[in-house]
């Protein structure tokens, strides 16, 4: 069997859905600078649809992938993906500051179950995180 290269995966991944992915890093600082983290930014896009993920780890060890952008019109930018028990569909979850409260905005789109299935795969801390279970 032909092992193949991580990249070529990659590659294989975005042109079956006819993607292109740039991925760019920033530094993130938790409370006061106590906790300095990378998080990194993935701008999908195709012919027609523009989607901007970023995925973080967060200081429990656990990853976040979030939106860069508004989910619904009630929210600010962000939210997390969280997996209906019942179903197993992924939704946008938003956590309101005001209240501490989190509330299901709507379900992810084809195009997003994509891109977060493809950070999931191939994301700089989630495929580590895989790799440890």
């Amino acid at each position: 069997m032909t092992l193949i290269s991580l990249e070529k995966q990659r590659n294989y991944y975005l042109r079956r859905y006819g993607l292109i992915c740039k991925m760019s890093s920033y530094l993130t600082f938790c409370g006061e600078k106590e906790c300095i983290a990378y998080s990194y930014t993935f701008n999908f896009n195709d012919s027609h649809t523009v989607i901007t993920l970023n995925e973080r780890k967060l200081t429990d060890g656990n990853v976040g992938i979030n939106p860069d952008y508004r989910v619904g019109s009630v929210c600010e930018s962000g939210g997390i993906a969280v997996k209906d028990t019942e179903t197993g569909k992924l939704f946008w979850e938003a956590l309101y500051i005001n209240s501490l409260e989190c509330e299901l905005i709507r379900p992810l789109t084809k195009e997003e179950i994509i891109c977060y299935k493809y950070i999931q795969k191939f994301g700089v801390y989630s495929s580590l995180a895989i790799q440890g279970k």
